[in-house]
């Protein structure tokens, strides 16, 4: 185990038993479990005046209940096109990371990476559950109260609508109340990935492979490449698409690439030579010997920062428009995606039935996804 992940967990551990001991016995709006924080804010929101606010807000409700639709179909979409890459027809390259990767700190993300996770994720709770709240209020609903939490180390955010309002409402109303922080992550998300394309400043390489025509020709982690055969280079993204379009996907292809590059404020012309390989397989296709990162400005954390609240935005979204069910003893936890499935199932039998097939499509879904984790490092 790596010493820093040792020095996480120990001190993680030391936290909570201190703070449990400290703190157990002690009544308020904070409440502390061994493991976990709730703190309340106390507050009480009554619904919305009627009137164009109210309206908007419903609007984005219903926005967000169609994404919600959507995003539930791109999950089982890409979920069962993963099961068939995990077990029926796996890709060639061993190295290829197949399946969901569960966010653990030091196994499957750096401490680095963690610490841009652990702020994404808490603005994309935080605006989740606030979208969740305006749309109550917005379709007459009361709100009792709202809060924070941590679990473990992982923050989070909640609001809690008048439970009996919220059971008498027509489902209509429901659905919007469900759906709205899919929506909300949605959004943030589409704002993050613009906000990413205005600050790439270009594409750098981040790794090179012993022995590779890369290597070979000179190329170095750290050279940012201006241009690849004339064509400027202004991301990643246009340097898949130049040496896609030069056959470097083909590996039988004898290729000679021209890059232009600037290091430490010197600017040289690198040329690499891959020679073709009739024999090549499928893993090496596309190979010249390169990881490739954005650059962006002014700073390369606000570049990885803007990049995660993207991916935490639009994984949460993806994840809460499944009807993901966890069945535990004393009640089980539903996903925003279950809720509207069980709503929309109650129109066509009982209620108890209704809930029951919610939680055996959740569960197994839920199933679905365990098996197809992954525990590869990728960050």
């Amino acid at each position: 185990m790596d010493i820093n992940v040792a020095i996480f967990i120990t001190a993680l551990a030391i936290f909570w038993i201190v703070v449990y001991a400290l703190y157990k016995d002690k009544k308020g709006k904070v409440e502390v479990h061994l493991g976990y924080i709730i703190a309340r804010a106390g507050l009480s929101l009554e619904p919305m005046e009627e009137g164009v606010k109210a309206r908007l807000w419903r609007l984005f409700g219903w926005i967000s209940l169609f994404t919600l639709i959507l995003a539930g179909v791109a999950f089982y979409y890409y979920t069962f096109n993963l099961f068939i890459l995990r077990y029926i027809n796996p890709p060639p390259c061993t190295g290829s990371v197949v399946g969901f990767v569960p966010f653990i700190p030091g196994v499957t993300m750096s401490l680095e990476a963690t610490i841009y996770i652990l702020i994404t994720l808490g603005i994309a709770a935080l605006v989740h559950e606030m979208a969740h709240a305006y749309v109550a209020r917005a379709v007459g609903l009361k709100i009792k109260d709202a809060g924070i939490a941590f679990f473990l180390f992982i923050p989070g955010a909640f609001v809690e609508p008048d439970e009996e309002e919220l059971e008498k409402a027509p489902t209509k109303k429901k659905l919007l109340v469900f759906s709205a922080g899919v929506g909300a992550n949605t959004i943030l998300a589409i704002i993050a990935l613009f906000l990413a394309g205005a600050i790439v400043s270009g594409a750098v390489i981040s790794g090179v492979a012993h022995n590779s025509p890369a290597e070979l020709a000179g190329l170095e982690p750290g050279m940012k490449i201006i241009s690849i055969n004339g064509t400027k280079v202004e991301n990643v993204g246009d340097v898949i698409k130049i040496l896609e379009s030069m056959g470097v996907q083909d590996p039988a292809k004898t290729i000679t690439i021209e890059f232009l590059v600037e290091k430490d404020g010197v600017t040289s012309t690198i040329i690499v030579h891959r020679p073709g390989n009739e024999t090549a397989g499928e893993c090496v296709r596309g190979r010249i010997g390169i990881t490739l990162e954005n650059a962006y400005w002014p700073s390369k954390e606000l570049g990885i920062l803007v990049n995660f609240l993207f991916l935490i935005n639009i994984s949460l979204a993806i994840i809460n428009s499944a009807p993901l069910v966890l069945p535990l003893p004393g009640g089980s936890i539903f996903a925003d995606g279950a809720y509207v499935l069980k709503e929309l199932l109650q129109r066509f039998m009982s209620e108890k039935t209704a809930t029951i097939t919610t939680i055996a499509v959740g569960s197994g879904t839920l199933l679905l996804v365990i098996s197809l984790m992954s525990l590869q490092r990728i960050m």
